[in-house]
């Protein structure tokens, strides 16, 4: 499923960043990221993210089945700047539908990360 990752690319500011697979040990980095959501962006959020417990919750029940998280990385640090999560349908005949979630943290919005990581998702 995930032999294609890690993808390779370059925010329009000349940032290397790195597409690939959230994974386990990403936890920390995870919640760093959703503490730099605005608290006014916090809303569109379906779970309160910016709880660490949330976030533990989430990541010790990862189902690459049901939910395909993505996230778009710093090169240099590993730092999570956008998360993607394809959610998909259970049912036999939606499985060709599914729910798209993206966060990009704001200072790399504008930088065509949020397109990229969409576009290596699936």
């Amino acid at each position: 499923m995930f032999e294609d990752y890690p993808r390779e690319v370059v925010t329009k500011d000349g940032t290397p960043i790195l597409i690939r697979p959230l994974a386990r040990e990403d936890e920390q980095r995870l919640n760093d990221f959703f503490a730099r959501v605005p608290v006014e962006e916090r809303w569109f959020l379906r779970q309160k993210m910016d709880d660490p417990e949330v976030v533990r919750k989430w990541m010790e029940e990862l189902d690459f089945n049901r939910v395909v998280p993505m996230v778009a990385v710093k090169q240099e640090d590993q730092t999570i700047i956008a998360n993607v999560r394809l959610h998909r349908r259970e049912s036999a005949c939606m499985e060709h539908l599914a729910h798209l979630r993206i966060m990009v943290d704001p200072s790399f919005r504008h930088q065509r990360v949020g397109t990229w990581t969409v576009s290596y998702t699936h």
